[in-house]
């Protein structure tokens, strides 16, 4: 499937046959192997030096940059969540950390829901305003109170909906719609819905956030995050 037709399928083809790995490889496996390999060989010089050069976004060159089993669930999670692309992350945290300190940066402020999962208020609350970014909390499941949180230098608005653990609903539209108005970006972690029950970029949001080690894996056996947009 392409990009293009990534509406056309339900969620059940997109997580059955939304991955690359089975269509990549001789042996056509049905479940996608585990690559253990630090580093990945060229079949020419001339193909090396495109991966290298970012000419080949598809090709491989070192574990920590890109393995073949993480890309294929990058491309099914994108596929589910109808986004242009996703990245794994070693946890929940790692996506949530990751995405703030990408977005943000020293002078910037954030709003965000009072009600959040416990590392990522402390990650708020204790470590951004070391890096001179400010954080305003709200009850987000009122709208105005989001409105009227908006600074001149408010680059983000950040909730969880359900939020974790005590499912408050926080609605989408009505954020995404303040935020769109005043050009601020939104993030969603979305963890406890899944793709499966709610697409929030659909909706208009800019980032997903996934604890894949809850709802997305759900067997208590991996940890792991996901960013998507």
């Amino acid at each position: 499937m392409d990009n293009h037709d990534k509406h056309d399928f339900g969620p059940q083809t997109k997580a059955i046959h939304g991955g690359t790995e089975g269509k990549q490889s001789q042996h056509g496996p049905v479940n996608v192997p585990i690559y253990a390999s630090s580093t990945f060989a060229y079949p020419t010089v001339e193909e090396g030096a495109r991966r290298f050069s970012g000419e080949d976004p598809n090709g491989f060159v070192y574990g920590r940059l890109a393995n073949p089993t993480v890309r294929d669930i990058e491309v099914r999670l994108a596929k589910l969540e109808n986004a242009e692309a996703a990245v794994c992350l070693a946890s929940g945290m790692a996506a949530v950390a990751t995405t703030l300190f990408t977005l943000l940066k020293q002078g910037d402020h954030v709003i965000a829901d009072h009600t959040l999962y416990g590392g990522t208020h402390s990650l708020l609350t204790h470590r951004l305003p070391e890096y001179g970014i400010e954080v305003t909390f709200v009850d987000a499941t009122n709208s105005d109170h989001v409105r009227d949180a908006i600074k001149d230098n408010t680059k983000l608005i950040y909730f969880e909906t359900p939020t974790n653990p005590t499912l408050r609903v926080i609605p989408i539209v009505p954020i995404v719609n303040i935020a769109k108005s005043h050009g601020i970006l939104t993030a969603v972690d979305s963890t406890f819905m899944s793709p499966i029950l709610m697409r929030p970029l659909d909706l208009g949001v800019d980032i997903v956030i996934h604890s894949a080690t809850k709802y997305l894996n759900g067997h208590s056996d991996i940890i792991a995050g996901v960013i998507e947009g």
